[in-house]
């Protein structure tokens, strides 16, 4: 989570500078509709990395993330994004869950169908 939470912030910076740099001026802290422009931009980099099946930071640790299918569709990548934010907002408990879970999922993992695999070195 520490590799892709530098790279987001790294992303949402560049993101940020496209609008504010040509617009020549702030951003008022209150403007929704560059706060969904940023969350859009996070959900895009975890949906594009997780869809092919590795962020940064799970290759970095040999992790894959595997759907009912060849890969995740794009609806439950949507839940596993949204249910990972309420997973963190529950001081998070749903990262702690899998600590329970016999098959180590998650919050997000469990509604959304996706789960975390391993991958040994060859």
């Amino acid at each position: 989570m520490l590799y892709d939470s530098l790279l987001v912030a790294a992303l949402l910076m560049v993101a940020a500078a496209l609008v504010v740099i040509p617009a020549g001026a702030e951003v008022a802290s209150g403007n929704i509709a560059f706060q969904l422009y940023l969350l859009a931009v996070w959900f895009l980099y975890f949906a594009v990395c997780w869809r092919s099946g590795q962020t940064l930071g799970m290759k970095a640790w040999r992790i894959d993330l595997v759907g009912s299918g060849r890969k995740p569709e794009w609806h439950r990548l949507a839940i596993r994004f949204l249910m990972a934010g309420v997973s963190l907002l529950a001081a998070g408990l749903g990262f702690a869950w899998s600590l329970l879970d016999s098959s180590r999922r998650t919050w997000h993992d469990l509604a959304s169908g996706t789960r975390l695999v391993y991958r040994p070195r060859r």
